[in-house]
C-alpha cells in the first residue's frame, strides 16, 4: 500500500461497495457497507479527527474523492456516489494502480504555478452553455418522446437501477433495487 495514503486502503471497498448497492449509494450506505464487510468495529467508527468529524467516514471520502478525480466515480451534487464506466469494469485495483491513482490526483491538486486550473463548478457551467447553444430551438415535444424510447429500450435492471438512482438523487436512502434482491422468476404457465 503505498505510504501516506491511510484512505488508500479504501479504494477497493468503496468500489466494491457502489457494485453491491448497484452501482450508486449515498455515502452512509457506503460507510455501512465497508463497515459491515471490512469488520470495522463501533470504536474505530467512532474515533474523531482533530478537527472533529470520524476518521473512518474522513477516509472513506478521501477515498471516494480520488476515485472521482481518476475517473472510477461520478461526481453528483446530491450527494449520491456512483460509478462512472471505468468503475463497473475495473478489476480491484493493484497497489500499483493505486499508487498510480495517487499520484495522478496529487499532480491534478498541485499544478504548475503558472497553470490556471478550472474548478468543476466553471467546467460544469461551460459545459451547460455548450448543451444550450448546440440544442436545437424548436424542441417541444421531441425530449419527451426520446425519454419514453430510451426507457422502454432499457432492460429491466438498468430501469431498477435508473429509478434508484432518481430515488437516491432526491434524498432516498436505502435504496435497493428488487434484482438485487432475489433472482427473477418468470412463471410462464
Amino acid at each position: 500500500m503505498p505510504i501516506g495514503a491511510r484512505f488508500a486502503r479504501y479504494f477497493n471497498p468503496v468500489l466494491d461497495a457502489l457494485r453491491a448497492l448497484g452501482g450508486s449509494a449515498r455515502p452512509g450506505e457506503v460507510c455501512d457497507w465497508i463497515a459491515e464487510h471490512l469488520r470495522i468495529t463501533a470504536e474505530e467508527r467512532d474515533q474523531e479527527n482533530p478537527s472533529g468529524g470520524s476518521k473512518f467516514e474522513n477516509d472513506v471520502a478521501w477515498a471516494r474523492l480520488y476515485l472521482v478525480r481518476s475517473g472510477y466515480l461520478d461526481s453528483s451534487r446530491r450527494g449520491v456516489w456512483s460509478l462512472t464506466e471505468q468503475g463497473r469494469n475495473a478489476e480491484t485495483l493493484s497497489d500499483d494502480q493505486i499508487a498510480e491513482v495517487i499520484r495522478v490526483v496529487q499532480a491534478l491538486v498541485a499544478p504548475d504555478p503558472g497553470v490556471s486550473v478550472p474548478t468543476d463548478d466553471q467546467i460544469e457551467q461551460v459545459v451547460i452553455q455548450q448543451a444550450e447553444q448546440a440544442a436545437p430551438e424548436d424542441v417541444s415535444g421531441s425530449y419527451r418522446e426520446q425519454i419514453l424510447e430510451i426507457l422502454l429500450d432499457l432492460p429491466p435492471a438498468g430501469f431498477e437501477r435508473l429509478c434508484q438512482r432518481l430515488l437516491r438523487e432526491s434524498g432516498f436512502q436505502q435504496v435497493r433495487p428488487k434484482f438485487l434482491q432475489a433472482p427473477i422468476k418468470f412463471d410462464l404457465a
